[in-house]
């Protein structure tokens, strides 16, 4: 038996869900957008997740799948990302953030081979891989979106044929862990360049406490509950963990739950802390930046921030069926 989820985050599946369909039908509208059949659009972060609220930004990734004769022009390219902007805009959606700066088209061959590489992160490859992988929703061409997981996923099991009976998934843990690393590391380099000696303005500290705690619940989430489900599951091939991509990361626990009944407890009780965590970031936010900025709000929700991680912790230990899985997991 799943582990419901808390009204509150139904409330927000099913609001994410019509958002996401709304959008889909106007972006179908994009004139030449049919002809693209290699190209497909994702949404990541709480629309990825189905966990959106009024107050949540739309984040998009474009990934062009086709082959190279195919592959689209810049002109065509500035020309669908107009059309989706104005989409997006007609949809009642806030502007995209840093002006857009991510907004682009990624080839999947650049991704696939580049993936390692020093061009991985400064062509954004990596974190549009993760987030495809971990907490992406289909937007336009699910043809091609399908196709890309696959192909990706694919890429992690290239040496599944030659070790089939030992294989383990760790190229693809590794990343995961990686991903996670990395934005950790992000966020302390964040605070670094803060660091001058200057006053730091109240509104800037306050934004980058909230950075903070959406790091230790969301991004937390969609990095473990991938670790979880494949532990839970034992996947050990690509068909096993492209089961798992399909899911959205609060899925992956609650089939967890269906495979592992000894976590449904420890499951449940995240789910409550993430529900709380829901609501207190989906306020309007004036009032959420005003609460963080006092000590005492910020000790309260913080203290909730450690609880999740010891929930989540506990889930992966108790997720693997083998202990000597956990040598490649670090919370």
């Amino acid at each position: 038996m799943a582990v419901p989820f808390p009204r509150s985050i139904d409330e927000r599946r099913l609001r994410s869900t019509k958002r996401l369909e709304a959008l889909t039908q106007e972006v179908e509208k994009i004139d030449g957008l049919s002809n693209l059949r290699g190209i497909c659009i994702y949404a990541t972060g709480s629309y990825g997740r189905f966990e959106a609220s009024d107050q949540s930004d739309l984040d998009l990734f474009l990934i062009d799948a086709g082959s190279d004769n195919d592959a689209l022009g810049r002109v065509a390219g500035l020309e669908l990302l107009a059309g989706l902007v104005r989409c997006c805009r007609h949809q009642g959606f806030p502007e995209f953030s840093n002006d857009g700066e991510f907004l682009t088209v990624h080839r999947l061959d650049h991704i696939i081979g580049e993936l390692g590489s020093p061009k991985d992160d400064y062509y954004n490859y990596f974190t549009a891989r993760l987030l495809l992988l971990l907490e992406s929703a289909v937007v336009s061409n699910s043809t091609a979106y399908n196709a890309a997981i696959d192909k990706l996923v694919g890429t992690y099991f290239r040496d599944y044929h030659d070790h089939e009976k030992a294989f383990e998934p760790v190229f693809f843990v590794n990343d995961i862990i990686r991903f996670w690393r990395t934005l950790c590391l992000n966020y302390e380099h964040s605070r670094s360049r803060r660091g001058t000696g200057a006053p730091i303005d109240p509104l800037v500290r306050a934004k980058a406490h909230l950075k903070n705690l959406k790091l230790k619940f969301s991004r937390m989430l969609i990095c473990y509950s991938m670790i979880v489900g494949m532990l839970a599951s034992e996947a050990r091939s690509q068909d096993d963990v492209v089961r798992l991509v399909h899911f959205r990361p609060l899925e992956r626990l609650q089939d967890a739950c269906q495979r592992r009944p000894s976590l449904e407890a420890k499951v449940g009780s995240l789910f409550d802390l993430y529900a709380w965590f829901l609501d207190w970031t989906g306020r309007p936010a004036n009032i959420v930046l005003s609460d963080i900025s006092r000590q005492s709000e910020r000790d309260e929700v913080f203290a909730k921030a450690r609880a999740f991680a010891v929930a989540m912790s506990e889930i992966v230990l108790e997720a693997a069926p083998n202990k000597e899985k956990l040598r490649y997991i670090v919370l």
